[in-house]
């Protein structure tokens, strides 16, 4: 699916959405509380605005309290259960150089030996973790969000945005493709209480309608992020498994 929105888990059957993690399954490490020239590091990378929001030079320092990550933070491994008993994810932090000027934090994520995806995230002054390229495999590496010169494609809004309800979208050319609701910041997974429980789902019919249903048409993922180790707990990619920590 070159140029759109692209799984960031893939299941056995077929692929799935998430974050992100989250990708969103990238989480790790410890932290507080609650054009672009791949391999270039910079220390002392001046401030750089994109889309209206600032990037300085700490921006490859994930430091969001549910989600905190940097370049020597060990490898996160998520074991599939259920459905996708016997299998799992992994998801190794890297420097990833400057993404239109702003400094990254890379995350390659592998699903199998033959499936290796990568993406580039940085956090901006507000707090907001956006992502700004992603790479599928050996294709090319495409920009995303407002290294892209598109509205910004949040992983996570700033913590302070993250309230029960809270919604909002990531867009490819203009449009909306992937929808993101908070469905709770107290909730209850897999023996783990007071998780943050984000909802994705992307319209991988291309009808403009984000149906939450495990059965289709479009793609839902479940990320859970745990605010007591800044780090993602784990996702539910079907009605009957998934992967954690």
């Amino acid at each position: 699916m070159t140029g759109s929105r692209v799984p960031r888990v893939v299941m056995v059957a077929f692929v799935v959405v998430s974050l992100t993690v989250l990708l969103m399954v990238a989480g790790c490490g410890a932290g507080s509380n609650r054009s672009s020239t791949e391999g270039t590091t910079a220390s002392d990378q001046p401030t750089v605005t994109l889309g209206g929001y600032t990037f300085a030079s700490n921006s490859n320092v994930l430091t969001h309290p549910d989600f905190t990550a940097k370049s020597t933070s060990p490898m996160w491994t998520g074991k599939g259960y259920g459905s996708q008993s016997g299998s799992q994810i992994t998801s190794t932090p890297s420097d990833g150089g400057l993404v239109a000027g702003v400094k990254t934090l890379k995350f390659t994520v592998a699903f199998a030996p033959s499936s290796v995806k990568a993406f580039w995230y940085a956090q901006d002054t507000l707090g907001n973790i956006h992502e700004l390229k992603y790479k599928n495999g050996s294709k090319p590496a495409v920009g995303r969000g407002v290294a892209a010169g598109q509205p910004a494609w949040f992983v996570l809004r700033r913590a302070a945005d993250l309230t029960k309800g809270a919604k909002w979208y990531d867009y490819e050319n203009g449009v909306k493709v992937q929808e993101l609701t908070v469905m709770s910041v107290s909730a209850t997974w897999r023996g783990t209480s007071g998780l943050l429980w984000l909802r994705e789902v992307f319209d991988a019919n291309g009808d403009g309608v984000f149906n939450p249903n495990w059965s289709g048409p479009d793609t839902r993922t479940d990320s859970y992020y745990n605010p007591a180790t800044h780090a993602a707990k784990g996702i539910q990619v079907a009605a009957t498994g998934g992967y954690a920590k």
